[in-house]
């Protein structure tokens, strides 16, 4: 495998990855303070049913959160270890979609470009075996426009027009396929004229 796959930068893609992370600490910090307001709710609804001398609410609150106190703190000092974890998950998403990004820069420039490689725990993998019979048909495609320019060239004088190259020959020879695309018809058939 190529060293350039190499995991060498977690932070990949700011922008989701950042988005991923503040869910997830949100989520977090939700879920305590959700699960201590219930645990103190029933334990305040127990001491108003109970004996036990009445307190009032804001000074059992007080009371409550002062003596639960190290749940706060156990999920300040977790929160970053479980946003560690989940920056590195989220690189085995970003990653793979970055390079599929860089791929198709490389494909829209008319290059051919090589099998995507998943590298030791990227997730989508059914992503890649997708991609990658379109990166095959690419090629395949590239190729065959090859071949056609270099034939074309042998017949032609060398004082024709210029004939379209790279992508521009192969979007050309597959005019009838981007119609139907456009179209957004699956079984071939072109639209009505208007």
């Amino acid at each position: 495998m190529p060293d350039i796959y190499n995991r060498v930068r977690i932070w990949v893609d700011p922008k989701f990855q950042a988005r991923l992370l503040l869910r997830v600490g949100l989520y977090l910090a939700a879920y305590a303070l959700v699960v201590l307001h219930i645990a103190f709710f029933f334990e305040f609804m127990w001491d108003k049913l109970g004996m036990a001398p009445q307190k009032a609410f804001l000074d059992a609150y007080a009371d409550f959160f002062g003596r639960h106190a190290f749940i706060l703190y156990g999920l300040v000092l977790i929160v970053p270890l479980v946003l560690a974890d989940a920056l590195k998950f989220s690189h085995r998403v970003a990653g793979p979609l970055h390079r599929c990004l860089k791929t198709m820069q490389d494909m829209t420039a008319g290059r051919p470009v090589s099998e995507f490689t998943p590298r030791k725990g990227d997730l989508m993998g059914h992503m890649s075996e997708a991609f990658n019979r379109l990166i095959q048909e690419w090629n395949m495609r590239l190729a065959q426009t090859a071949q056609r320019e270099s034939a074309g060239h042998a017949e032609k004088p060398a004082c024709s027009s210029r004939q379209p190259t790279g992508n521009e020959a192969v979007l050309a020879g597959d005019r009838d396929d981007l119609a139907i695309v456009a179209a957004g018809r699956l079984d071939g058939s072109w639209p009505a004229k208007q």
